[in-house]
């Protein structure tokens, strides 16, 4: 905003963002991401991440009109990408057949939200509920399914509407329950009316070209007046919070040649950390698309994930030696990157211009990887096994040449399947991790909903990397499970009238993750139990009696917020408790 009127100074004297609260509870949920994001406390390789997502070419009723949203995203992933930057992608022309476009477009969109990224970037159609014809995404019914542990992203959606926030006859728009959720954004900028995708293009690539391939530290408010050529874009977020991409300070020193089913080894320094994650990526190529219509469009498709693990740093200095797939593309641009999640927003070091030729010779192998599978911290060892309808499932895989993490292998299947009822089939190459310091052991944890009951087998399928396989399999019997619930959440003593504390009991059904928060009538937080392990049944939480500095409050009305979280499930209570000393 120029308060000021000066206007021919090209800068704005106040930058300005809209914190889209409904409710007191929204306050804290907010102010509470915002401080862990800028403190790094949870950094990682997702700082270093660009996601792009494109609308196919189809306009609903409209029907064909053409491939800019794909050119849009490509041409920014080309030409306004730090070369430094881990990409990834969802663009709707490549999911066939038609009609599972917008069923798999969902699921993909919602997996990328919550692996979490530095930026997310789309261009698409919209409205105030819904993303794409296809409707890749519906407020409010997909809002508790977006969870990504606050690894939040500044997102930007070139779309109309998505932004209008002053319909307030109906439930928030998708940009304001993004911006204050704590598993989504850290800040949403969108159109709160009508918009144009050349326009939308032009700014979203200035704020690229200034702020991001810069890596200079921008307050979010600054950072969205780049190239602003739409007065109804808005920011719906703090304009004060910092945003920069990792700087590539750190030094990658390796040949400039890696072989295919071979092993490579690359040193780094510069470190400030302890342990620095180490991410290898293949050549990157173009991908054509030709749709029903015979029109059709090139584009660069990020490419593959071939190692994922971390290196113990000492005197900043690390080594990482991985073993390489037998099967995937050979040529040029392949990259290796490294993180240092010290600091805000870390720092990283990458190779991206070597080269994977083929291995005339490669090793000979007849096993495939070992697998172990635990269900909730439990190895699995039974045929069969009783699982409720919401369970962590890890795997543990070990192979002497690694596990292969790529998503196309020969037939289209992924280095790690996860396969429910023979048909259900989930990629989780992106869930894999080696443990630190190895390259050939290392696991995966991934969320799995069930609905319904009955006998169900489930079976996690992995390669190694050079192509052979296994196969773990059993049988799940899955038992209907009530909702989480909280019952019976009482204070005591109610009111509080001397200096001592108070306890809060509370049932729950099922063991979850509770936290309580205390709240003054205008909604200002004074104190935090943090996020506490519940066993099922009945559970106390003590207060002392003060605040957050340590002070005793003034008497008065409070309201005091529990909120218990078991996976994707979580639920709610609110008591008054009055201080009357």
């Amino acid at each position: 905003a120029d308060m000021d009127g000066s206007g021919g100074d090209n800068a704005a004297d106040i930058f300005i963002g809209r914190i889209p609260i409904r409710q007191s509870s929204e306050i804290s949920e907010y102010t509470d991401k915002a401080i862990l994001y800028e403190s790094g406390e949870i950094n990682g390789p997702w700082r270093n991440r660009a996601v792009f997502v494109a609308d196919d070419e189809y306009a609903g009723n409209m029907g064909f009109e053409g491939f800019y949203h794909v050119q849009s995203c490509d041409e920014m992933y080309r030409y306004y990408t730090p070369p430094s930057m881990e990409v990834d992608h969802l663009y709707l022309i490549e999911i066939t057949p038609l009609e599972m476009r917008g069923i798999e477009g969902k699921e993909r969109l919602i997996g990328l939200l919550n692996r979490g990224a530095a930026v997310m970037t789309g261009f698409m159609h919209g409205n105030p509920r819904q993303l794409t014809h296809e409707v890749i995404f519906l407020a409010p019914l997909d809002f508790n399914k977006v969870d990504n542990g606050k690894k939040n992203p500044f997102i930007m959606i070139g779309s109309c509407k998505v932004a209008s926030f002053d319909r307030v006859e109906i439930t928030k728009c998708i940009a304001e329950d993004w911006a204050v959720r704590s598993g989504a954004g850290i800040g949403v900028l969108a159109s709160a009316t009508l918009s144009s995708p050349n326009p939308n293009e032009y700014y979203f690539k200035s704020i690229f070209q200034d702020c991001i391939m810069t890596h200079e530290l921008h307050p979010l408010g600054e950072a969205v007046r780049h190239g602003k050529n739409n007065r109804y874009y808005l920011l719906l977020g703090d304009p004060g919070v910092p945003f920069r991409i990792p700087k590539p300070d750190m030094t990658i020193s390796c040949g400039d040649t890696m072989q295919t089913a071979s092993s490579f080894t690359a040193s780094g320094s510069g470190a400030q950390g302890n342990t620095i994650a180490i991410r290898t990526f293949g050549v990157k190529k173009t991908a054509t698309y030709t749709s029903p219509h015979g029109s059709s469009t090139t584009y660069l498709m990020p490419p593959y994930l071939l190692f994922n693990g971390s290196s113990r740093s000492e005197g900043g200095d690390f080594t990482s030696t991985f073993f390489l797939p037998s099967l995937i593309d050979t040529g040029n641009n392949a990259t290796i990157i490294a993180y240092d999640p010290t600091g805000f927003p870390g720092r990283t070091g990458a190779r991206y211009d070597l080269v994977i030729t083929r291995n005339p010779h490669p090793p000979q192998d007849t096993m495939g990887p070992h697998i172990k599978v635990q269900v909730n911290g439990i190895e699995v060892e039974a045929e069969t096994t009783e699982v409720t309808g919401s369970f962590e499932l890890r795997g543990i895989l070990s192979d002497p040449h690694g596990i292969n993490l790529t998503s196309s292998l020969p037939g289209g299947e992924s280095g790690i399947s996860l396969i429910i009822g023979g048909s259900d089939i989930r990629d989780l190459t992106k869930y894999f991790e080696y443990y630190t310091g190895t390259d050939t052991i290392g696991s995966f944890t991934y969320p799995v909903e069930l609905s319904g009951g009955g006998y169900i087998q489930i079976d996690v399928k992995a390669f190694d990397n050079l192509g052979r396989s296994s196969v773990w399999s059993k049988t799940f019997h899955v038992t209907a499970e009530e909702e989480l619930a909280i019952q019976d959440f009482l204070p005591y003593p109610n009111p509080l009238r001397d200096e001592g504390g108070v306890s809060f009991t509370f049932i729950i059904n099922k063991e979850a993750r509770v936290s309580l928060k205390i709240f003054t009538i205008a909604g200002r937080l004074i104190w935090k139990s943090g996020s506490l392990w519940m066993p099922a049944g009945e559970n106390r939480i003590y207060w002392n009696g003060r605040d957050g500095d340590g002070d005793l409050p003034s008497n008065g009305l409070y309201f005091v917020k529990i909120l218990a979280k078991a996976g994707r499930e979580s639920d709610e209570a609110v008591e008054k408790l009055l201080i009357a000393r």
